[in-house]
């Protein structure tokens, strides 16, 4: 995905004026910090073009709103099995994004082999 130009935002204006795009990407956000870390890297992604979303970056959150039909019956499961050790993971991509080159970064940590952040 890429930003939108002013010309873009110009031509698509009266068709993304009624679309919700950033109250259901708001509403992802809110489910990715609850329930679904699963969405946190394209939450991350998505809100970049906030400001002036494009038809493709409404289209790609349709993508997720059925990403999350197909996986409704999953569920994270916690269990009480080995010890309690504490563990952390990242990883990061130095200037991936194409417009303007920031970084993007990631952590995960675990206790007891369960993911809680």
């Amino acid at each position: 995905m890429r930003s939108a130009t002013d010309e873009e935002v110009k031509i698509q204006y009266e068709a993304m004026r009624t679309v919700p795009c950033q109250s259901v990407v708001g509403s992802l956000m809110y489910a990715m910090i609850g329930t679904r870390p699963d969405l946190a890297h394209f939450v991350g992604l998505v809100c970049r073009f906030m400001s002036k979303p494009l038809k493709e970056h409404w289209q790609a959150v349709k993508w997720v709103l059925r990403y999350i039909q197909g996986l409704l019956k999953r569920k994270l499961c916690y269990s009480n099995k080995g010890d309690f050790i504490i563990q952390g993971y990242c990883d990061s991509d130095h200037g991936e994004e194409q417009d303007g080159r920031r970084s993007t970064s990631g952590v995960i940590f675990t206790v007891g082999g369960n993911v809680v952040s």
